[in-house]
């Protein structure tokens, strides 16, 4: 990253590396855990993931 550039902001971004929830103005990423069937996590792996809903005020998320 340039560290002379400024932070873009969040609706300049790709959804999996940031989002704003346009309810409440909270931004964040989503980041998750591949699980089994019996609900134990696989690995420590993280994946990108796009979210639907905001996790401070639960807020639909609309994909365009």
């Amino acid at each position: 990253m340039d560290p002379l550039k400024p932070m873009p902001y969040p609706g300049e971004c790709n959804p999996v590396d940031a989002v704003e929830c346009p309810y409440c103005t909270t931004a964040f990423r989503v980041r998750t855990l591949m699980m089994g069937g019996d609900g134990r996590l696989l690995a420590w792996d993280e994946y990108e993931a796009i979210p639907c809903f905001c996790p401070m005020c639960g807020g639909r998320l609309e994909t365009k």
